[in-house]
This record gives structure tokens, C-alpha cells and sequence, in this order.
């Protein structure tokens, strides 16, 4: 099945015969990472915001790593930057490719938005967004270039300033002005760990994903 029709309970059927096989940190990592998932899913229709975080909360059970001589975690997009370019490097089946082309508009338009723009809040603001900045053409050069991995990042990055807008009270719950942002956003985040699953079961399991963020206690 492609990523975009996988439900999470199908995801957790596949991961199944290999739970028991992998490495401990890795096991939980994805245990945790679909009990998110199954969040976003039951509530995606009626709490968005709700879901969105939940998608968020699902990736970073997968890349976020653990500094054992500063006992914190690493530096987020540090993290999510090596997670994404080792899963990009063994999909042989090109599973993020094909979601990057099956969303094209809607990932053109994610990068022309200028909620999902960090620059819209900087000193670099464009004088009342009718400039277009370069996020646009970038996208397209990169689509033309097959730059997956910037565009893969670039995906994230923007995903990650809504989700940190939410967190730290930036935004307003069910906000009347961020519900594109927030859809597209839900949308693509979860074709993309669906597509981020597909790897790990078809490649990742004898592969050592580090340390994970505070492990169980006894």
C-alpha cells in the first residue's frame, strides 16, 4: 500500500512481526510513536490542532536523540536533519518521493504561505506579503533538481513553526486564521510518517537509531 492509504492500526499490523526482533531503544520508539498517532487519528476530524501536535509528538518519538554526557536531548532540527537523511538515504522504494510528488500543489502552496514562514516574524519581513520571497522558487528548483532531502527539511521546518506556535501559546486554539495552515500541515505529516514507517520496517530494523529521550524507569 502507498503511505497516503495506511491507517495507523495497518502501520502497527506491519510493524508487528518486528517488534520483538529490534533493538530495545528502537521498539519503544515506535511503540510510543504509534499510541501518537492513534491520538491524531481518533480526534483529526474534530480537533485539528489537537491532531497536529499529536503528529509531531509521533516524528519526534522517532528522531529525537539523547546526550548522555549533557543529560538533555540534542538540538531539534539537528536531529530531525540526520533522521531524515538516513531514512531518505535507504528508501530504495522512494516512499518520500512519491508523497513529495502526489502533494505537489499543496506543498507549493505550503511553501508560498506566509504563516508557515519564519521570515514573516523577522527583521527580513516582506513588506505586506505581495513580494514573493524565495521559499517558492526554491521548492521548484529543488522539484526540478529532485532535491528531496531540502525539500524534506524544508517541509518539517515549516511544520515545526505552527507546532511551536501552538505549544508556546503563539497561536490561538482552533484559530479562524491558521486552519489551511493547520490542515495542509496535518495532511502532509502524516503521509510523511507513514512514508517514514514504510522505510523503517523495510530497511530500518537492524539499524541503530540511538539513544531515545528518557527511557523507562524502573
Amino acid at each position: 500500500m502507498k503511505p497516503h492509504q495506511l491507517t495507523t492500526t495497518q502501520l502497527g499490523e506491519l510493524w508487528e512481526p518486528y517488534k520483538r526482533t529490534v533493538q530495545p531503544n528502537t521498539a519503544i520508539r515506535i511503540h510510543r510513536s504509534l499510541s501518537w498517532l492513534k491520538r491524531a487519528e481518533a480526534c483529526q476530524n474534530d480537533d485539528p490542532d489537537i491532531a497536529l501536535l499529536c503528529r509531531w509528538s509521533a516524528f519526534n518519538a522517532l528522531y529525537a536523540q539523547w546526550n548522555i554526557d549533557e543529560g538533555f536531548t540534542e538540538p531539534e532540527k539537528l536531529s530531525w536533519q540526520v533522521f531524515a537523511d538516513r531514512i531518505l538515504n535507504l528508501d530504495s522504494e522512494q516512499y518520500i518521493c512519491f508523497v513529495i510528488q502526489r502533494q505537489d500543489r499543496r506543498i507549493n502552496e505550503m511553501f508560498a504561505s506566509k504563516y508557515l514562514n519564519r521570515k514573516s516574524w523577522s527583521k527580513y519581513e516582506i513588506p505586506n506579503h505581495k513580494k514573493r520571497d524565495h521559499s517558492v522558487i526554491d521548492y521548484q528548483q529543488w522539484r526540478q533538481t529532485k532535491n528531496w532531502s531540502r525539500i524534506f527539511d524544508g517541509l518539517l521546518d515549516r511544520i515545526y513553526l505552527i507546532r511551536c506556535q501552538m505549544i508556546h501559546g503563539g497561536a490561538t486554539y482552533n484559530s479562524n486564521k491558521n486552519r489551511r495552515s493547520v490542515s495542509d500541515c496535518n495532511i502532509i505529516l502524516h503521509e510523511l510518517i507513514n512514508a517514514v514507517f514504510l522505510v523503517l520496517i523495510d530497511h530500518g530494523t537492524q539499524e541503530d537509531w540511538g539513544i531515545m529521550c528518557y527511557p523507562p524507569l524502573d
